[in-house]
């Protein structure tokens, strides 16, 4: 299946209007505790060490890699599809952890990579008391699905191409697990030239392709690329990613989990 038309771009619309029915679905039916993990590249830009002192940016320093690559996992309680407490961890190729949050069950939370940053207002809404804090869980507002239907829609103004398949891929970062997915390509040029960073030549256009799981509505790979002047298409950024809901965390995360309480609790000289 190829979509090009107007007709057709209003069928995509629809298949990812129902992948996102079966998305709220999947993340409803059962309660206890969501998984994801996820794999990423951003192509390196500058250094932001080495191009700005002032903050913000100094403070995010630490979410640079000079290889792109970043491994994302967060594990927390899910109920009729919001999430409540748990924590989220960010790491390099090398397994370096470059950040990690953690949220309890009273909605005292931190993120401990800006409290180690110095950032104030990260360290006084750790310390503040459970009572003042207006507490409510993440709900399932939009789904990515829902993301990339708008996307289908704000592509149209600059659009080359926008065309839909079915596939079979393998997620090689996850133990080549096998998917069947819908995949959505977007190409789009660029009214002027531009620069981004990582890239030296000039870009004339850019491409994004998604990958939903058709079964779950999952958004399980996403590639972005970018055309420059002489033709070449260069990924500046790709991912894969895998959700899993079980009933209770696997050991592992929960001991995890509860080394990042008690990192928390020592800021706040809890015992």
């Amino acid at each position: 299946m190829v979509i090009a038309c107007k007709k057709e771009t209003e069928e995509v619309k629809n298949i990812l209007t129902e992948l996102s029915q079966k998305n709220r679905a999947y993340l409803t039916a059962q309660d206890g505790r969501f998984g994801k993990q996820v794999y990423e590249y951003q192509i390196p830009g500058d250094d932001p060490t080495q191009v700005s002192e002032v903050p913000p940016a100094q403070l995010y320093n630490f979410l640079y890699t000079p290889d792109g690559i970043r491994i994302l996992e967060e594990w927390y309680r899910i109920e009729k599809g919001a999430l409540y407490e748990g924590f989220t961890t960010m790491k390099d190729s090398s397994g370096r952890e470059m950040q990690s949050t953690v949220a309890r069950p009273d909605g005292i939370g931190i993120n401990f990579a800006l409290e180690d940053a110095g950032d104030p207002e990260t360290r006084d809404l750790a310390l503040c008391d459970s009572k003042a804090i207006e507490y409510a869980p993440t709900p399932l507002e939009e789904t990515q699905t829902d993301w990339v239907r708008e996307d289908v829609d704000l592509y149209k103004t600059f659009a080359v191409a926008q065309k839909a398949w079915l596939q079979t891929i393998e997620l090689k970062h996850f133990g080549n697990e096998s998917r069947r997915v819908f995949v959505v390509y977007l190409e789009t040029y660029t009214p002027q030239p531009a620069h981004i960073p990582g890239v030296k030549a000039e870009v004339l256009g850019s491409s994004v392709t998604y990958f939903f799981d058709i079964q779950t509505g999952e958004l399980v790979a996403s590639e972005t690329r970018v055309r420059t002047q002489d033709g070449e298409w260069i990924v500046t950024a790709f991912s894969e990613a895998r959700s899993v809901i079980y009933s209770h965390s696997p050991d592992a995360q929960q001991k995890q989990f509860d080394d990042l309480l008690n990192r928390l609790k020592a800021i706040r000289g809890e015992k």
